[in-house]
């Protein structure tokens, strides 16, 4: 039995990242995840920094996404980030690195400094890029 799917586009400042045929979406939502399936109804939500999931053909993609908005309409799926990136495209070396280096900064610091609120987004970026990878080398 075929499930049912919805439209799923994923755009960033920079163009569109994906859009495709999908059964199920997992989006890191401000507040925590948000499921969606076809025949969700309207809604929009705002986008926090994390993993995307999405399910097309019975295989699981992987996708970091940061800060942005999404929008459940029409029985189509957009999502808008300032940052998207698909997993097999992070670079899991480079990204444990820098998570070391970010922790090790961001332990040593004030969290009234300016500079701490951008650290912090560094690393939770950097956070979400390794766990994308880590989650799409652990299925594939």
């Amino acid at each position: 039995m075929v499930s049912p799917q919805f439209q799923l586009r994923i755009c960033t400042p920079r163009g569109e990242l994906f859009s495709g045929l999908v059964t199920e979406a997992i989006l890191p939502g401000l507040d925590g995840e948000v499921g969606v399936l076809a025949g969700h109804k309207n809604f929009i939500g705002l986008l926090g920094t994390g993993v995307l999931k999405l399910v097309r053909d019975g295989d699981d993609y992987w996708f970091m996404l940061s800060v942005g908005v999404f929008e459940m309409r029409g029985g189509a799926l957009t999502v808008l980030a300032e940052i998207a990136e698909p997993a097999s495209e992070i670079n899991n070396q480079l990204n444990a690195e820098r998570v070391k280096e970010l922790e090790s900064s961001i332990s040593s610091m004030s969290s009234y400094l300016d500079d701490y609120a951008q650290l912090k987004v560094e690393y939770d970026r950097a956070s979400a890029r390794l766990e994308a990878y880590r989650r799409t080398h652990l299925v594939n």
